[in-house]
C-alpha cells in the first residue's frame, strides 16, 4: 500500500495525543519486513515449494482481511458495493 494512504489511515485511527507514536511505529515496518523476508528465505531452503506457497497465501489473505477490517472501521461502511446496483 502506498505510504501516504497508510499514513492517512493511521492518522485517522490514532488518538490525537498518540498519533506520533503510531506513525513512528509504522516507520519500523520496513525493518520488520526485512526480518520476515530473511526468515522466509531460510525456511524456503528447508520446506518444499508447496508449503512455502501455502504459507505466503495465508499471510497474504490475512493481510487483505486485516486491511479490509481497518478500512471498514475508518469509513464506517459495511459493504463495498452499492445497494443500488442493477
Amino acid at each position: 500500500m502506498y505510504i501516504p494512504v497508510r499514513q492517512s489511515l493511521l492518522a485517522e485511527l490514532a488518538i490525537d495525543s498518540q498519533r506520533s507514536s503510531y506513525l513512528a511505529l509504522n516507520s519500523f515496518m520496513g525493518q520488520g519486513t526485512m526480518i520476515i523476508t530473511g526468515g522466509a528465505i531460510t525456511l524456503g531452503g528447508l520446506f518444499p515449494a508447496t508449503i512455502m506457497s501455502s504459507l505466503f497465501l495465508i499471510i497474504g489473505l490475512t493481510g487483505v482481511t486485516l486491511m479490509a477490517n481497518i478500512i471498514r472501521q475508518v469509513t464506517g461502511t459495511t459493504r463495498i458495493m452499492s445497494e443500488n446496483v442493477e
